[in-house]
């Protein structure tokens, strides 16, 4: 599936009709439309996938496979979740976001008529692409003003976060725009996280000046260090998900523990499993 509008016809300008022109050309390049087809790598591709201020295709214009499409949150909806987005995280984790202060800007998270820009990079298991290879990151600054270029799929990641955040520094809640957000963002909307081989992992398994805090793929030995805030309220969702996290081993140990006790006729009563948590 494609999506295309007439962006900027009811504010003609020449930014406008160059960037109309642009995306255009990107969503129905056969890089775009081979996505699903030819090249499972990919289940999003546009002109450029950019990771902020939000994940987003700039002037929202995009190719998609309905596989994808599907498991997202109806259109319609998603402002609202956004929103209560917004309230659940900064009632979780007060003072560790200021997301309240931060939406006071739509573009910020995404949030208002920007939920709409959002909204289909906002799953947990996107795997965006995108086909122009020049300087443009997102906005209107940078954009070509020749349509003779060619199109060539790249994977998200290519251009790192820092490419992104040279243009994008806010004052406050810069937290949010690195993997902890990222990841808190997707459980909050979707109750899962990304898959192991996503950019997401890849792009701040270290930690960079913008963002100190690394996060790690969930394993059976670092489930319980995913990251370097409290996030006990969350992380049932992320055990979840992942079947060899430690409260399956806890679980496997107990039981263990149990039949020895059993056979023995012997040792103290086993803790509830409600303790153990």
């Amino acid at each position: 599936v494609a999506y295309l509008h007439n962006k900027g016809s009811y504010h003609p300008s020449r930014q406008n009709h160059l960037l109309r022109k642009f995306l255009t050309k990107a969503v129905l390049s056969d890089e775009c439309q081979s996505i699903g087809k030819t090249d499972s790598s990919c289940n999003i591709c546009g002109a450029r996938f950019s990771m902020l201020p939000h994940h987003h295709y700039p002037g929202n214009m995009w190719a998609a496979h309905c596989s994808y499409i599907k498991d997202l949150i109806p259109p319609k909806d998603f402002p609202q979740h956004m929103n209560r987005l917004v309230h659940s995280i900064d009632e979780k984790y007060p003072g560790t976001f200021k997301l309240r202060q931060l939406s006071q800007f739509g573009p910020n998270l995404g949030t208002g008529r920007f939920a709409f820009e959002h909204w289909v990079t906002s799953h947990p298991d996107m795997k965006p692409c995108d086909v122009y290879t020049g300087r443009y990151r997102f906005g209107y600054q940078g954009i070509t003003r020749s349509q003779i270029w060619e199109p060539q799929l790249q994977h998200a990641g290519w251009i790192p976060y820092t490419g992104f955040s040279q243009r994008w520094q806010p004052s406050v809640g810069r937290e949010w725009y690195c993997g902890m957000g990222r990841l808190l963002e997707f459980l909050e909307l979707y109750g899962k996280l990304p898959p192991k081989e996503s950019f997401v992992w890849a792009e701040f398994r270290n930690p960079f000046s913008e963002c100190p805090n690394a996060i790690e793929y969930p394993t059976s030995t670092n489930g319980t260090h995913l990251l370097s805030i409290p996030l006990q309220s969350e992380m049932h969702k992320v055990h979840a998900m992942f079947g060899s996290l430690a409260i399956k081993e806890e679980e496997s140990e107990s039981k263990s523990g149990s039949e020895s006790g059993s056979e023995s006729k012997s040792g103290s009563e086993s803790e509830s499993e409600d303790d153990r948590l």
